[in-house]
């Protein structure tokens, strides 16, 4: 017996009843507090009415909001399309559904029991609350109705939007791609070229989120996320990316949703004003970006762009610097600013090649600019 309505039900529902809202609403709840605080700040700063779409499904990654061409246009992004059309050619339709049946319904009794748990324990362990509320099913069976599936969203939720007259896109996501972080460069961007085109406009302002520092509580992988943010820096100098908020601190530990939402807001608001509707200056809101590395007998020189004004350090010292000689293995390096540049050094390390900083999912940031923006993370060894 189906014990829950069924979500496509559901989910038609809920588009049927889609609407303009004010702040004052009780839905607001249901929105984005990013999205809202930055149409809260570019309203201020612009004396418009600023309205937020929200087309976005927590959890999800690039590959199920652009279409199957897309995908498969690369070689390193086209798994994501082989791996579900080989599992849907096995896949027995009828039972499938039976699947998902069983799915949403054990949802609907497994969810609030464990929302209750952890309002009641909030520093317990996920490994704790599995073993109090029982196993974690979600996201449910994969299949061609799961809105993870790759172009999934790009069907059912872009594509319900296209071509409405947008001023620009502000995206914050790239954690679900974790697994395939090598292939974020191109998955994004054509993610990007897909949302252009749908949305007929080729300059189309697109604003991202660098990913923050994350990390599981007894997770042994340290780097998943290093890839992710140096595509999205890279996407960014290329002019793919609009603009990039740097948010590097802003992430917590053992916290895939940070609470840092206005000033991640603020980040992105101060990216939108000055490439989109050219307000402020490339001081205020840019934290330092790496430029350059140039060997000096056993030290290293970093240059940055936006660092005129030198650094700023929180804390006793910099850390997580680290450099590598010509057998490509990375080891701590002692910083020191000089100007706005950052000298280093290891006397381990007799002839430096190559740096990289903040090359780790989750560390104390403690090297910022001026003006308070974290410098942003980098690599210049070849991936």
């Amino acid at each position: 017996v189906q014990q829950v309505p069924f979500m496509d039900d559901y989910f038609y529902r809920v588009e049927q009843e889609n609407h303009w809202m004010l702040p004052d609403d009780e839905e607001k709840d249901t929105w984005s507090a990013v999205g809202f605080y930055f149409a809260e700040r570019l309203a201020k700063e612009l004396g418009v009415t600023v309205g937020i779409i929200g087309c976005n499904w927590g959890g999800t990654s690039a590959s199920a909001w652009q279409d199957k061409e897309s995908i498969l246009r690369h070689e390193d992004t086209k798994i994501y399309w082989e791996e579900y059309a080989d599992l849907i050619a096995k896949q027995n339709p009828e039972e499938y559904e039976k699947e998902r049946i069983e799915y949403f319904n054990y949802q609907a009794d497994w969810q609030p029991r464990m929302d209750a748990y952890y309002a009641a324990n909030p520093t317990s362990s996920w490994e704790d609350a599995l073993a109090a509320v029982g196993e974690a099913k979600w996201p449910g069976p994969m299949g061609p109705k799961h809105e993870f599936r790759p172009s999934g969203l790009y069907e059912c939720m872009l594509k319900r939007v296209v071509p409405y007259t947008l001023g620009g896109v502000i995206y914050y996501q790239g954690e679900s791609d974790d697994h395939r972080p090598d292939a974020y460069y191109h998955l994004f961007g054509s993610l990007i070229e897909t949302w252009r085109r749908e949305f007929r406009e080729e300059k189309l302002p697109f604003l991202c989120v660098q990913l923050p520092i994350h990390h599981y509580d007894g997770d042994k992988v340290m780097d998943k996320w290093c890839a992710i943010r140096e595509a999205q820096m890279r996407l960014h100098l290329e002019g793919v990316v609009t603009g990039i908020a740097v948010a590097l601190e802003c992430g917590e530990y053992n916290n895939i949703h940070p609470v840092h939402k206005t000033e991640v807001a603020r980040r992105l608001a101060i990216q939108a004003l000055y490439h989109v509707f050219g307000i402020g200056t490339e001081e205020e809101v840019y934290g330092p970006v790496f430029r350059s590395c140039m060997a000096k007998g056993s030290k290293l020189f970093i240059n940055f762009y936006h660092a005129e004004h030198g650094f700023s350090v929180r804390g006793e010292e910099i850390k997580n610097f680290e450099i590598a000689g010509t057998d490509g293995k990375f080891v701590p390096a002692v910083a020191e600013i000089k100007g706005s540049s950052v000298v280093l050094k290891n006397s381990m390390v007799k002839a430096p090649v190559a740096a990289r900083y903040m090359w780790i999912d989750y560390a104390e940031v403690t090297l910022f600019g001026e003006n308070g923006l974290p410098v942003a993370p980098f690599n210049t060894l070849p991936q």
